[in-house]
């Protein structure tokens, strides 16, 4: 809103009604200082004018097939269940690794740290997602996991490694 104090009376005035410019001929608020209208927005609230060049509008990212679909869904599970498996592991795991430190009353710190290093790394693979792209990253992280559980598992105690 803007105070018009000329002779007037200093009435108020709001963008986009109508009022009289000095020639008495009515003009929308705005045209009468010399302004355009206010240019087209987009969705995400940015002009599609940018300088003499006009942006394009927002496109719909093309739509995959059903294969592709399916592909993606089962890729996502599969990296569910890796994520699964590892708590599941953990959790079977965790009474050896607390009876090796000394006994229960370092099950907190077991669990602490396992949570923390866990805090890290999803921080960690966040960033490297957004620097290498989320796909590499998910893939590698899937062949390090699984390359990591194959000597662990055929490993028949914690001294043989």
């Amino acid at each position: 809103m803007m105070r018009d104090g000329g002779a007037r009376g200093g009435r108020i005035r709001r963008a986009g009604i109508r009022a009289r410019a000095k020639g008495g001929k009515p003009v929308v608020i705005g045209e009468a200082e010399g302004n355009p209208r206010p240019p087209r927005r987009s969705s995400e609230g940015l002009p599609y004018d940018i300088g003499h060049h006009r942006a394009e509008a927002p496109t719909a990212p093309p739509a995959l097939s059903r294969r592709r679909t399916n592909l993606v869904f089962v890729t996502i599970v599969l990296g569910m269940l890796l994520a699964a498996l590892d708590q599941t592991i953990v959790s079977t795991a965790l009474p050896t690794i607390v009876a090796d430190l000394g006994g229960g009353g370092h099950m907190a710190w077991v669990v602490t740290a396992y949570l923390l290093a866990e805090t890290v790394a999803t921080v960690l693979v966040g960033k490297f997602g957004d620097l290498f792209g989320r796909k590499i990253v998910f893939q590698l992280s899937a062949v390090v996991f699984v390359g990591g559980s194959v000597p662990a598992g055929l490993a028949g105690s914690w001294s043989r490694t």
